[in-house]
């Protein structure tokens, strides 16, 4: 299941890289209008996955207390 989930990453990952692409060479802003919600939903999503140290930063977030973040 993991090696779908990369491969899907993986092929999701190409077709926005081709939306920039077109966006680059043709500077028209509707290439980019209509995937960058879906790439920012994509993003978003992906941080979910392991690998993104969640835990070292809910770790920082759960020991900065009431003041905030250290130093």
């Amino acid at each position: 299941m993991f090696k779908a989930i990369v491969d899907l990453q993986r092929d999701i990952y190409l077709a926005f890289a081709e939306r920039i692409s077109n966006f680059a060479e043709s500077g028209d802003w509707a290439h980019l209008a209509i995937f960058l919600p879906i790439g920012l939903l994509f993003g978003a999503v992906h941080t979910l996955t392991p690998g993104h140290s969640k835990l070292v930063l809910a770790t920082d977030l759960a020991g900065s207390g009431p003041d905030g973040p250290r130093a």
